[in-house]
């Protein structure tokens, strides 16, 4: 609780002033709407592959009559900072709204609903508490995607975002940041209002506040006291079974000690009935009487939690990079496809035909991008929460006098699928470009690259093999949002970004998904014509393919020796602190032995 003093935010209310606070993911579109609520430029608001505000931004202004203080927050899921020191920023940030905000605005992106922002509502909600779902309203941005589709239709095709809706008692509005409606600040407004006086008209306050930050110490103790329990559970199996083990060595040895002495004092006394087993019980049951005193001790326990958490910590990270590893492993179906590979295809000879495979995150574009390179509706494109590439599709068609066939595949990331289920089916749609794709059009939408974006890039990287790379070129779509912005120049804000791009060897292109503009399409195929005669005129092919799948059985194989290597070590680690144990015995087992003789 040590924090939450540097987060109080009581002061002196204005009774005529509304206090919203901007929360979400990196962006969505907060500083954009902050700027639409106060019909200025308050906020710094670019299209950029890094969030614009890294600082808390209070403005003020006057509203249709109404005053109005925006408070605009750093956003989640930043590549530049860990999220703990975002949530810690945003915290700070509800004291510029003192004495208390009386909304606080979860922006969501028009688009796809993915783990991502169902994980930014969550933690959200988290910090601010369940008081905080009073004072909570959802603004959908980018409303002109929605076309003719009403916000309740979109809003209807995902459970998820239902569910989150209804967190908040059905709360939310859309905003159009890019046309300058006053209608739109009323309507949000009005809503505020309301929501205000549901609440008898107060505001988030301080103790809300308290009361949520004891809720998260409490429950950060809870688990911790849990994880706590069960390494302990889990050291103390491990030690009674090696226990067991070590007793069982000894018996056997004592076992035979004492039958040849007890031997040779029955050839002088003819009795030798009770003292085996005597010496062998004394002796396994002061060893092991011995090994837990020892184990229950301070000493032994400091020794084992020190040696069990160091090997542990290897262990987990091994299993976490194996699990990482299993992503990729082949399925029986794989080998069926590279076998149609490497068969061909009824449809166009290799040479006839440019064969293009659109790989990316849900909700990128990729359907879209389909259609605009074929100049024709031929992917079902239309925005909503889930994504509506379910299976693998192909289309043909001629573009510019040559052939075009382009495969869509579903998208990475859909709250709806695992992500080893889409992995598979991505795999399967392989086949449908036999003998092999001429490109990878790794699609990205324009806007934050964020750790969804750099991990989709790499799920694709770990599929396919390190040759894929040779033959992928990143589409950047929503290219509109540039605006007078140079693709060179939003590239250049983010290392891992332009890292990325370096690994597809500095090939990419820009779309513009809403324009009717053909010739952004013949400078795309014209990119995708150097690549190929880059590669020798080839394609991407089965033997690739079935390297990538090797690669991943050997990486797997690697992984899983360390982990038996460092399973090892732990048995070594409690055999080692077993057989000191063990020797703190000896003196006992002297004794007993005494006693029989």
């Amino acid at each position: 609780m040590s924090g939450v003093k540097n987060h109080r935010f009581g002061g002196a209310a204005d009774p005529s002033e509304r206090r919203l606070v901007l929360v979400g993911k990196t962006g969505v579109g907060k500083s954009a709407a902050g700027n639409t609520i106060l019909g200025r430029e308050a906020f710094e608001s670019e299209l950029s592959p890094s969030s614009m505000t890294s600082e808390c931004q209070k403005a003020k202004g006057d509203v249709e009559g109404r005053k109005v203080a925006v408070i605009d927050t750093p956003g989640l899921f930043d590549t530049n900072f860990t999220q703990e020191e975002v949530l810690n920023r945003i915290k700070m940030c509800v004291s510029l709204s003192a004495p208390g905000p009386h909304a606080f605005l979860v922006v969501l992106q028009l688009g796809r609903f993915t783990q991502e922002e169902k994980e930014t509502v969550r933690m959200i909600q988290t910090t601010f508490g369940e008081d905080a779902a009073k004072y909570t309203m959802v603004l959908f941005t980018h409303g002109d995607q929605l076309k003719k589709q009403t916000i309740e239709g979109f809003i209807s095709e995902s459970p998820d975002l239902k569910a989150i809706i209804r967190t908040c008692y059905d709360r939310y509005h859309v905003f159009n940041n890019e046309i300058k409606d006053p209608k739109q600040n009323s309507q949000l407004l009005d809503k505020i209002d309301k929501m205000t006086m549901a609440n008898g008209r107060s505001y988030y306050t301080n103790a809300m506040f308290l009361r949520a930050e004891e809720a998260i110490e409490k429950e950060k103790e809870r688990l911790l006291k849990e994880m706590k329990a069960e390494r302990q559970r889990e050291l103390q199996q491990l030690r009674t079974k090696y226990v067991g083990t070590a007793c069982r060595r000894e018996e056997n040895h004592l076992h035979i000690r004492y039958q040849n002495e007890a031997r040779a004092r029955a050839e002088r006394s003819n009795d030798f009935t009770a003292a085996p087993a005597v010496a062998i019980g004394a002796a396994c049951g002061a060893a092991i009487g011995g090994v837990f005193g020892i184990i229950g001790g301070p000493i032994g326990l400091v020794v084992g939690v020190a040696a069990g958490a160091a090997v542990g910590a290897t262990v987990g990270a091994i299993a976490v990079r194996v699990s990482d590893g299993c992503h990729v492993q082949p399925q029986a179906s794989d080998h069926k496809n590279s076998l149609l590979l490497v068969k061909g295809s009824r449809r166009q000879k290799p040479s006839d035909e440019l064969r293009i495979i659109v790989v990316g995150k849900t909700g990128g574009g990729k359907s879209a991008a389909g259609n605009t390179i074929l100049g024709r509706r031929a992917f079902e494109s239309e925005l909503s929460p889930s994504s509506r590439t379910a299976q693998c599709q192909r289309a043909e068609g001629e573009v510019g006098g040559r052939k075009v066939a382009v495969v869509d595949t579903p998208g990475l990331f859909d709250t709806n699928v695992n992500e080893e289920e889409v992995m598979k089916k991505i795999k399967a749609c392989i086949s449908l470009s036999a003998p092999g794709p001429h490109v990878f059009l790794v699609v990205l939408k324009l806007g934050r690259f964020t750790p969804e974006e750099e991990e989709t890039l790499r799920m694709i990287g770990r599929t396919f093999g390190e040759e894929a790379a040779r033959y992928s070129l990143v589409l950047f779509t929503h290219g509109d949002r540039l605006k007078k912005q140079t693709i060179e120049s939003f590239i250049s804000k983010n290392e891992r970004l332009k890292e990325m791009i370096q690994v597809f060897h500095n090939r990419y292109h820009v779309f513009n998904n809403e324009a009717g503009d053909r010739e952004q399409t013949v400078q795309l195929l014209e990119k995708m014509d150097r690549l190929t005669v880059d590669n020798g005129g080839g394609h991407y092919t089965a033997r690739m393919y079935r390297n990538a799948q090797r690669a991943s059985k050997k990486e797997k194989r690697r992984l899983l020796k360390e982990l038996k290597a460092a399973e090892q070590q732990m048995r070594s680690v409690l055999e080692a602190e077993v057989q000191r144990d063990m020797k703190t015995t000896g003196q006992t087992v002297k004794k007993d032995r005494c006693l029989l003789q």
